[in-house]
């Protein structure tokens, strides 16, 4: 594979290695980022940031620890961007131009944090179970004798939202995605998470990602968790989504047409060397 420079980058200790891959050449993105993230024989990581920077707009594919090819991954933008500032592509004040197989994503410093605009959340897609009668796909899962009941979203990566009345840390979360892939109806997998309403600006959540596993934070999953309650009016239109690795910002009007935007911190952890 050859000597690559990269970095290492994390937002609430979702973790990232980010290339510049307009100097890779033809190099397999998937197979680098099976190599790369793999904790114990790579740098590790939950995830590849493949970027070019330039252009109209800088281009972030984002792939999994498993080598699969994410759409997007809020956090993983959010490291992108910070990148881009670090590396003079970028200029604080002036917006970032994002785009990832969701689409275009503009960021921008927000207090020292990094602020990207998700798009607006959606609840018919091809990645999700048909809604049936309603409007919203409602999926039902048994997990070992326990009934769990979720809400189908898309941030242009599909997510499963299941909402708990006790603490998230408590709930059998592995096997709860699990279940989702077998039971749920989502044709490429989901990302699923469990989340409980402390206030109407507050949720608590965990995340289980797919391709992953159990992550400390998910930007996209903070997403869908705000735009599935927020469509039954249990949380406000700024709302701190709380995971083991720290706090999420998501900003939503409730509305979706609507963009989400989703703010919290990234930052550079080291730079080196990769040489397979």
């Amino acid at each position: 594979m050859g000597p690559i420079d990269f970095d290492k980058y994390e937002a609430l200790g979702n973790d990232f290695v980010v290339v510049d891959a307009s100097v890779l050449g033809d190099l397999d993105g998937a197979l680098l980022a099976r190599a790369i993230c793999e904790r114990r024989r790579g740098v590790g990581a939950d995830g590849l940031l493949w970027l070019v920077p330039g252009g109209d707009a800088h281009l972030v594919n984002v792939f999994n620890a498993d080598g699969g090819l994410a759409e997007t991954s809020g956090n993983g933008l959010r490291c992108a961007a910070r990148w881009l500032l670090d590396h003079g592509f970028a200029t604080p004040g002036i917006d970032i131009p994002l785009v990832s197989g969701a689409g275009a994503s503009p960021a921008r410093v927000d207090g020292g944090e990094i602020a990207v605009n998700m798009g607006p959340p959606s609840f018919r897609d091809p990645d999700l179970p048909e809604p049936g009668g309603g409007d919203v796909a409602s999926v039902d899962l048994t997990v070992g004798g326990e009934s769990w009941s979720g809400l189908a979203v898309s941030m242009g990566n599909p997510h499963l939202v299941v909402r708990a009345e006790d603490d998230p840390a408590s709930a059998p979360l592995r096997r709860i995605a699990d279940a989702a892939g077998r039971q749920g109806g989502f044709p490429h997998g989901v990302n699923v998470e469990v989340a409980r309403v402390a206030t109407r600006g507050r949720v608590d959540a965990r995340v289980w990602e797919r391709g992953v596993g159990e992550t400390w934070a998910c930007g996209s999953g903070a997403c869908a968790v705000v735009a599935a309650l927020g469509i039954g009016g249990a949380v406000g239109a700024e709302v701190d989504v709380h995971m083991p690795g720290g706090r999420l910002r998501v900003a939503w009007t409730g509305d979706s047409k609507e963009s989400m935007w989703l703010t919290g911190p990234a930052q550079r952890v080291f730079s080196g060397r990769y040489v397979g």
